[in-house]
């Protein structure tokens, strides 16, 4: 979502392990700061599967005005997801509509 690399990326699910029909591989994975992985984790960003465009929830941009870090965070984000090289490590559009399916009360405002 951010770029940085450097070893300062965490692996993190997008349809939940623990979810029913869940698995535990590259498609259902993204590498994310810690930052941003916290925000995913917590659905304060998210990733519409039609085009990866990355969207904060509102809670977030209501804070922007007033807020230097949480402008550095917005603002050092990508529009998208950045692709891998490796097809085969790419996100599925598919695990993050499994995710908005299993978390539907924490996702209403992506979807609106």
């Amino acid at each position: 979502m951010c770029g940085l690399g450097v070893g300062l990326v965490q692996g993190a699910h997008i349809h939940p392990v623990s979810a029913p029909g869940s698995h535990d591989e590259p498609s259902n994975g993204l590498a994310l700061c810690a930052n941003h992985h916290l925000a995913f984790d917590r659905h304060l960003v998210g990733v519409r599967p039609d085009n990866s465009e990355v969207v904060f929830h509102g809670r977030i941009l209501e804070q922007l005005p007033g807020s230097p870090a949480i402008r550095a965070l917005v603002n050092g984000t990508f529009d998208q997801l950045v692709a891998p090289a490796d097809r085969g490590a790419r996100p599925s559009a598919e695990m993050f509509e499994k995710r908005y399916q299993f978390f539907a009360d924490q996702y209403d405002w992506l979807t609106r």
